[in-house]
């Protein structure tokens, strides 16, 4: 948040009020910050403390408390921070300070991914054990006891070119993901580098992007062992075929995100990759799927009423052994549908839509009609063809 920290600012924020650190920019001396904290266990009430952020002369980022509010109006703060960034600036120390800035405490790569799953992974994502995994398998054996200051971009390039040397080009692309998303996220704390060693690496799949299309056979045995394997797991996958969305949102799909005829699938910013809300339109043929499904807590696939199927990978297994089709991934089914609706006379702008890909052009920036009645006849066009690749290929298999 960015406002002029002044008095009438500071009285009217109300520590109760929060559920977490709100942090609140000067905008007029840079690097003069007020930091409000919700009702702790130290402080029963909240509390509101004035800092100075600056960088020294290795670009590294340091934190200073000027001190909290009550023992010193926001106008003495903002003068105290405009002084002390002034002798900053050029290098020195201010006067008052009777020891030098301590350094930042220094933590291990190990301690790191601790804290990040803990304090991070957690809290806001559901797939936070499929990233410590990932982390606790590629990133701590070759890492755990290194300071995480030490890390640089060449040490990063190569720790993910060895997992796509060995294959893992998918692994080395999410690894370095998170390894990014815990750089900056550790950041303003000063014990990493700055900027962070995975600045501006490119993602090691973008040369080379997998183009698995699903044959006609290949749909008709995985629709058909869908129906063998059963609730949650196979209808989770037919929803993914008919529906053309990631994973992990159909995996979270909630009865509440459904209207009361389930036609439209109302996904919120907040649970979206993209971040931006999509209304999916349901198919004839995706809607009698739910319909079928019984209602086992909030979410569509569950197995125990609480939470959302997580396990993949077994999931995957169960089909792979019923359906005897080899070589490929769940999300090759978000790219077979987006081939197959072109197939089906569907517009790649409209299939965009359907994806709920960016669109980064100079319209896109301004067209946001959400054209969901040609999302609906592209997703039931789609709907129609599988079905009937399903019963053709059934009839020639018994002819």
């Amino acid at each position: 948040m960015e406002a002029r920290i002044g008095k009438k600012l500071v009285d009217g924020l109300n520590p109760a009020s929060l559920t977490s650190r709100l942090v609140v920019s000067d905008t007029e001396v840079r690097g003069f910050q007020l930091r409000v904290y919700p009702p702790s266990k130290t402080s029963s009430r909240g509390q509101k403390s004035y800092y100075i952020y600056y960088r020294d002369k290795s670009g590294t980022q340091h934190r200073r408390k000027i001190g909290d509010h009550g023992q010193i109006t926001a106008e003495q703060a903002r003068a105290t921070a405009a002084r002390w960034l002034g002798f900053l600036v050029v290098g020195q120390q201010p006067p008052e300070w009777e020891t030098p800035e301590p350094e930042a405490k220094s933590i291990t790569i190990g301690e790191l991914i601790d804290l990040f799953i803990e304090k991070y992974q957690k809290p806001k994502n559901d797939t936070w054990r499929e990233v410590e995994a990932r982390l606790n398998r590629y990133v701590r054996p070759q890492w755990g006891g290194r300071e995480a200051k030490t890390i640089t971009p060449a040490d990063v390039t190569e720790l993910i070119q060895g997992i796509v040397d060995k294959g893992y080009r998918n692994a080395g692309t999410k690894t370095l993901l998170h390894l990014n998303r815990m750089f900056v996220w550790r950041l303003p704390l000063g014990d990493v580098p700055a900027p962070p060693p995975t600045a501006g690496l490119e993602k090691p799949m973008s040369a080379n992007r997998r183009t698995r299309i699903l044959s006609d056979g290949e749909l008709k045995a995985i629709w058909e062992a869908c129906d063998k394997v059963g609730y949650p797991g196979g209808s989770f996958v037919k929803l993914l075929l008919l529906l053309g969305q990631r994973r992990e949102e159909v995996a979270g799909l909630r009865w509440a995100d459904l209207d009361a005829e389930a036609t439209v699938w109302s996904k919120p910013a907040e649970l979206v990759k993209a971040e931006r809300p999509h209304l999916v339109p349901i198919p004839s043929q995706a809607r009698e799927v739910i319909q079928g499904l019984p209602r086992n807590g909030a979410y569509l696939f569950s197995t125990d009423g609480v939470t959302h199927v997580k396990g993949y990978s077994k999931i995957k297994k169960a089909i792979d052994e019923s359906s005897e089709v080899k070589d490929w991934w769940l999300h090759d089914c978000r790219r077979t549908v987006a081939t197959n609706m072109g197939r089906a006379g569907v517009s790649r702008f409209i299939i965009e839509r359907v994806l709920n890909h960016a669109d980064r052009s100079v319209t896109g920036v301004y067209d946001l009609w959400v054209y969901f009645d040609e999302k609906r006849d592209a997703l039931q066009r789609w709907g129609d063809l599988l079905t009937r690749i399903c019963e053709r290929e059934k009839t020639e298999a018994t002819a």
